[in-house]
């Protein structure tokens, strides 16, 4: 399964977990994988992939895999009492290379990262558990446990990334702070017939009951997903639950007024979600990422890619980490990550809230004040790139060091994921496909700011990209100072200002001399 060269070992083979796994194999770092499943899951689970989520896959070659078998969604539409309201386009043009949602059952999204796995030295196992968990200062020691057989390892990293009922996390005696839903929700995966637009997701609102209609890859083939009127009969605790009905599902359809025609059902379920944030994502040598430290409501897609996004923070972190970088970088994984982990549950809280909740304001809201609000929102390019962000994973802001400049600079701004430029020599450059570090020099830096940031990148092994004239003010806006920027492995920028100096302090503090 494995040998002494491992470096991290991650427990949990779910989208995450996978994720970072590939993530790290392409920084160097060798990786064992463990899952105490048997194999895939069968269920579609999550599907909902976001923008950013296909940025992260570019960088191991899981975007390409993904675009073929998924369908795309440009638009969501909005309707009530059977009758179309508002139509909110889901679209980035100029924000990402991957403007529009994806919509990609958990059970192929999983399949296709093994099947990139598979082609790796990375070492995996199925059936294996892990049962224990002691740390020092040089490493981690772990008790595997394969087919009943019972074996020690030693590593110097360990990553849970096993879910909400996380076995890493439970043995480092972390808590989770939060709550759980009062409402449940239905999900059923169906095969239908339907004069609805098979490129949009779909909500509909009638009195108290809410229905989304998300499309899934292949003919006639969809995702509903409504709220309980009646939760009476439904458990109090989170998690997947009873097994609905076709006579149900039918109900449901016909009291919201839908044009939907069921032919069979597959993957159905009730739900019940919890909202909770990990007290801390990191304890010595063991970190956490996923359901395993955080977990939401369903609403947005937000949870699976909140834990991709999780692994594109942690895998160069670690990296760096295993090569000499100070301790306190990892803890800067911990800051960032939870921080945007609070950042989501505030965002698919209130989604939630306002698409689910039974209550006579809330189905009020959804007649006749959200349809309105989203008719403005799609007539308005800032509306649109509003809601874009806040569904595609974009948003998330990291803080940056003091000695950066803080604000933003055309495209550029400290603290924020770099978008598309239009920049060839950016946005196709080997270090931002292959998830490395990358020196800018924009627009008139003097020969002494020049030959320092050479020097910088020379030492840590980074490539520099000069952007002048009208590339580097598209790129800095109308900035006459020439610009130094550091664009980390996760495509953020690390810093931003004029003195090379203040730059080469930063990266010592946070990577080391190099």
């Amino acid at each position: 399964m494995t040998g002494p060269a491992s470096q991290a070992l991650i427990v949990g083979a779910g989208p995450v977990g996978l994720t970072l796994a590939l993530l790290l194999h392409k920084a160097g770092v060798a990786v064992t994988i463990i899952d105490r499943d048997s194999g895939p899951v069968e269920q579609s689970r999550a599907i909902w992939v976001h923008p950013r989520t296909l940025e992260i896959w570019d960088t191991i070659g899981m975007t390409p895999l993904a675009r073929a078998e998924g369908r795309e969604v440009a638009s969501i539409q909005m309707s009530t009492d059977g009758v179309a309201r508002a139509v909110l386009p889901y679209d980035g043009t100029g924000q990402s290379a991957h403007p529009h949602g994806l919509m990609l059952e958990q059970s192929r999204t999983q399949t296709l990262l093994l099947s990139l796995i598979a082609d790796t030295p990375i070492a995996f196992s199925w059936r294996t558990s892990l049962t224990e968990l002691t740390q020092s200062a040089d490493g981690c020691r772990v008790t595997l446990e394969v087919d009943g057989d019972r074996r020690a390892l030693d590593v110097p990293f360990v990553v849970g990334a096993d879910g909400g009922s996380s076995t890493v996390r439970k043995l480092l005696g972390i808590e989770m702070e939060g709550g759980t839903y009062d409402s449940s929700f239905f999900l059923a995966d169906v095969i239908a017939d339907t004069e609805l637009d098979p490129d949009r997701a779909h909500l509909s609102f009638t009195g108290a009951s809410t229905i989304a209609v998300l499309p899934l890859p292949g003919d006639r083939r969809f995702r509903l997903i409504g709220n309980m009127l009646d939760q009476s009969g439904e458990p109090q605790t989170a998690g997947y639950g009873r097994t609905v009905e076709a006579d149900e599902i039918s109900a449901r359809i016909a009291a919201n007024r839908l044009p939907i025609r069921v032919e069979s059902t597959g993957w159905t379920s009730t739900y019940r979600s919890h909202y909770r944030v990990a007290s801390r994502f990191r304890q010595g040598r063991v970190l956490l990422a996923g359901d395993a430290s955080h977990l939401h409501s369903p609403a947005g897609g937000l949870g699976m890619n909140t834990g991709i996004a999780d692994a594109a923070t942690l895998a160069w972190k670690l990296a760096a980490a295993l090569d000499g970088a100070p301790d306190a970088l990892l803890d800067s994984y911990d800051r960032e990550r939870r921080t945007a982990a609070h950042g989501v549950i505030r965002t698919s809280d209130r989604l939630f809230v306002l698409q689910a909740d039974g209550r006579r304001r809330f189905a009020l809201m959804r007649r006749h004040v959200l349809p309105r609000v989203v008719s403005r929102l799609a007539r308005m390019r800032f509306g649109r790139s509003l809601a874009f962000r806040a569904l595609s994973g974009t948003q998330v802001r990291y803080a940056v060091p003091r000695s950066s400049d803080q604000r933003a600079h055309g495209l550029l701004q400290a603290g924020r994921r770099l978008p598309p430029t239009g920049i060839v020599t950016i946005d196709m450059s080997t270090a931002v496909r292959d998830g490395r570090s990358l020196l800018l020099r924009v627009g008139a830096v003097d020969t002494g700011t020049a030959a320092a940031l050479d020097r910088v990148a020379d030492r840590r092994g980074w490539p520099v990209i000069e952007v002048s004239g009208a590339e580097a003010r598209r790129l800095a806006g109308f900035e006459r100072r020439g610009l130094v920027v550091w664009v980390r492995p996760d495509r953020y920028v690390g810093w931003l200002g004029a003195d090379v100096s203040r730059l080469d302090t930063e990266l010592g503090a946070l990577l080391g001399d190099g």
